[in-house]
Parts: C-alpha cells; structure tokens; sequence
C-alpha cells in the first residue's frame, strides 16, 4: 500500500523514478527511505494502522504520548508526525477511560454564604430510622445560623450514636433527654464551624478525589450533555433504566475528544449497591484446598 500511496503523490513517485533529486532520501525495495526511516507521503491510510499497532496493540499497552511517538519515530516519517501521535493518544477512547489526569482538581468547592444576621437563612432537617416511641419515629432538628447539610448529618451521627443502646419500649423516656442533649451538640458543632471558617479557602485548594479500584475504569462511556446545573455541575443524557443520578459534579467528568464520538445509550452493569458487575468470561482452571 505504501508503494502504491507513493505513485500517487507527485513528489514521491519523482523520488522512485529518478525524476527528482533529493541526497536525503535513499530507494530501497521501492521504498523511500529517511534517516533510516520509511517515508509516508500526506494522508497516507497506513498512519493509522502504524498507531494502532504501536499504541492500542496489548504488546505495547497503551504508553502515552512520548512512548508512543519514540515507537513511531524508530521506523516511520512523514509530515506533522508529532501532532498527529498527540492527537491520536488523546483521543484513544481507551486511554480517556483509564488513564488519570495530571491537572488540578476542576472547579472549588462552593460554600453557602454566611449569614450576615440571626434568622436570615433558616433550614431544617429530619433524622429519621428510630423505632416508634409515642407514634414517632423521626427526630427534626432545626440547624442554627451559617450550618450546613454536613453539620447536620455530623449532629445527626452523634445522636444515633448516643440514642443507639435504647430499646423500642424505652424511646418514650427520651422526650427530656433528646432535646437539650440536641441543642448542646448544636452548639459545641456550631463552634467548630466557626473555627474552621477562616481555613476554607485552604480547603477549597487542596480537595483531591479519593481513591478507586486499581484496575476499575476511571470514566464511562461518553454521554452526551442535556445542560449545565450550577456552577459546577452537569445533567447527562443518560439511559432510561438507569439507576445512577445523572446530575455529576465537574471532578467526575472528562470531556470526550474524537472527530467521531458517539454517545452511550448504555451503562455497565450495576449491583443494587452501584458497583460493577463483574462476570468471568470463562473459567480456566479451578483447584480445591
């Protein structure tokens, strides 16, 4: 294919009938050869078949960028031969699914504003799961000025913690303890708030994901975008039957790259505890201890 790519390209077919003179470039076996390297002529269909065997092939596994260009570079030439190794490796779909950014965290965190006075912002909250005392089963809890969703659950911990050695028959002795003991935990949180108030800007800086599964996929198929929510958020299009909220925070995505990418219309299987489910193609060889 090579050979025939060079009869149709002027130059090229110049070089292999000795009708252009260039000392660069030697002939052997019809080929045209560069600094010890083939010679590719503009828009040559073999590119491709190079970068997949020396970037996608299970031998190689995937190297990144200089890797992947040094391999190339060994045995190949042609014009524009660095961009288009960068452009391929990154829009391989299999590298946008496992391999990490090394980038900063997208996005800060967004805290609700303080309050500027008492009763300004008011929120509620129900701690609920407790066996029935009296009919109820549930807790409200009423946060203080510049609480947030976390404090709450922080106070709510706390009291299933403290409530979690009585039985059902003894909640209905709880109605004197549970309050005042609320309001105290209240209080001493609502104090460690306003000490870590002035170290949020640091916070914001240095937030990191949390790890993962080693070989488990960094990210999913590509969907596509319905709209942005927030600051940092995005709703996806994602399908039907799924399980998983499709509003994800701007850490969890990863713009797919590609001339042809085509949304997902489905997930991977999950369990009822959103983790993959992991079949076994087939089994090799078994052993009994």
């Amino acid at each position: 294919m090579i050979v025939a790519e060079y009869a149709r390209d002027p130059w090229a077919s110049g070089i292999v009938d000795g009708s252009v003179i260039d000392t660069r470039y030697t002939l052997v076996d019809d080929l045209i050869i560069y600094k010890s390297r083939i010679f590719l002529v503009p828009g040559s269909k073999v590119k491709q078949s190079i970068l997949r065997a020396l970037h996608d092939s299970p031998t190689v596994g995937h190297p990144g960028y200089f890797k992947t260009y040094r391999q190339v570079w060994e045995w190949f030439t042609w014009k524009g031969l660095k961009s288009d190794v960068l452009q391929y490796v990154r829009e391989c779909p299999v590298c946008q699914q496992n391999k990490q950014e090394h980038t900063f965290p997208a996005g800060l965190l967004q805290p609700l504003p303080i309050p500027d006075q008492k009763w300004e912002c008011i929120s509620m909250d129900f701690i609920t799961g407790f066996p029935k005392a009296q009919g109820y089963d549930c807790i409200y809890l009423s946060p203080t000025d510049g609480w947030t969703d976390g404090d709450s659950e922080q106070v709510g911990g706390r009291l299933f913690e403290e409530l979690r050695g009585w039985s059902a028959e003894g909640m209905g002795e709880m109605d004197s303890f549970v309050v005042p003991r609320a309001g105290d935990l209240l209080q001493e949180s609502k104090d460690i708030v306003d000490a870590l108030k002035d170290n949020m800007p640091y916070k914001q800086s240095t937030l990191k994901k949390s790890g993962s599964e080693k070989l488990k996929p960094r990210y999913y198929e590509p969907f596509r975008i319905i709209k942005r929510v927030g600051e940092l958020a995005y709703e996806l299009e994602l399908p039907a039957d799924s399980r998983v909220h499709n509003v994800f925070h701007v850490l969890r995505l990863k713009k797919a790259l590609g001339q042809h990418v085509v949304p997902s219309t489905v997930l991977p299987p999950l369990d009822d505890e959103g983790k993959l489910i992991l079949v076994p193609e087939s089994i090799l060889d078994s052993r009994e201890k």
